[in-house]
């Protein structure tokens, strides 16, 4: 049985899953949805959505359609639609977005600037 988060994660098929016990260092371009369960330092660059698992960490500056957050992110996150953080969801940082949905219970430590026109 799936774990409800208490927000609207996508079923969207991942293209780029970063693997549990997966280090990832760089920076990643791409159309496609990505999956972090493992570890991601670096910079993501998506059309698409960006999705932290609850084992992922990603740390670093990502630019995206959708961020949703059930696991931590340290860094900085524009999002041109939305960002979307479950209960299990932990963010320190700055992120700018024009919709955000966070579950009561998220941590959230940082600026959030809700800009429609992105």
């Amino acid at each position: 049985m799936a774990k409800d988060y208490g927000v609207s994660i996508s079923s969207d098929v991942s293209e780029t899953i970063i693997g549990p016990k997966t280090r990832f260092k760089g920076t990643v371009n791409t159309d496609k949805p990505i999956r972090i369960e493992g570890l991601y330092e670096g910079t993501i660059e998506s059309s698409s959505t960006v999705t932290v698992a609850e084992s992922g960490t990603f740390d670093g500056t990502c630019n995206c359609k959708c961020f949703e957050l059930q696991g931590k992110a340290n860094g900085k996150v524009n999002c041109s639609d939305v960002l979307k953080f479950a209960v299990t969801g932990k963010f320190t940082g700055d992120a700018v977005t024009a919709n955000v949905d966070i579950h009561p219970g998220s941590d959230f430590d940082g600026t959030l600037k809700i800009q429609k026109n992105q």
